[in-house]
């Protein structure tokens, strides 16, 4: 789908990004499943500290008449690094 490249590389610019890293257009994106099972925590839990984070690509489908919503989130490996350095930083520093 055409349209759908635009909305993440729209998404992707709203990320802020320090003048030391460089932006790979063709960054490996990671499901929260793949990164839980990486991290050893659940796949929720990988859900809960994307939407607190932000730069995540999240497409929605919303609720039908009779079929629930459902949103798929993709989250580059970028982001991924940081949302783990923020969250396994301060268990490697107390090990």
């Amino acid at each position: 789908m055409p349209g759908t490249a635009g909305q993440g590389l729209a998404l992707a610019s709203k990320q802020p990004q320090s003048s030391s890293s460089v932006v790979c257009p063709f960054e490996r994106h990671y499901t929260p499943e793949e990164l839980g099972k990486l991290w050893h925590v659940a796949a929720n839990t990988v859900r809960r500290w994307c939407d607190e984070s932000g730069g995540v690509l999240a497409i929605d489908r919303p609720e039908q008449m009779h079929k629930r919503g459902y949103k798929t989130l993709r989250i580059p490996e970028s982001t991924a690094a940081r949302i783990y350095a923020q969250h396994f930083a301060a268990r490697k520093a107390a090990a």
